[in-house]
């Protein structure tokens, strides 16, 4: 059953968290098995919020759970984190989109701080 906003017939967006545009010079690496012996990076980042975030990733994923290190643009120190494959999608290009969940949230401060309105450059 699909849940609709009281004043129209559009469906309600029930997300628990807002989801935010990463900034241009934001980049995602991820480990898919806990001793991180290879590391891969996002072909693209979508979107993050304080539970998760949507990448574009070049090969389908064989873990459902992965270690995150998200690197801002103005940070000396990614944030790393430990998230679950919620689903994956695969795209004409043979890449794959992901949405994860993060093991346990972000602070509103860490997902501003790598949203697009919170980037200091404007090239």
């Amino acid at each position: 059953m699909t849940a609709f906003n009281s004043n129209s017939n559009e469906p309600r967006d029930r997300r628990e968290y807002p989801r935010m545009t990463p900034g241009n010079n934001v980049r995602v690496e991820y480990r898919q098995n806990p001793l991180g012996l290879t590391t891969s990076v996002a072909v693209e980042f979508l979107n993050i919020s304080q539970g998760g975030l949507c990448i574009v990733v070049p090969e389908a994923l064989a873990s459902k759970e992965l270690e995150i290190a998200i690197f801002g643009a103005n940070s000396s120190e990614p944030i790393t984190c430990s998230a679950r494959v919620c689903w994956s999608a695969p795209l004409d290009n043979g890449s794959f989109c992901v949405g994860l969940q993060f093991q346990n949230r972000l602070l509103l401060e860490e997902v501003l701080r790598l949203a697009r309105s919170s980037v200091g450059s404007s090239k």
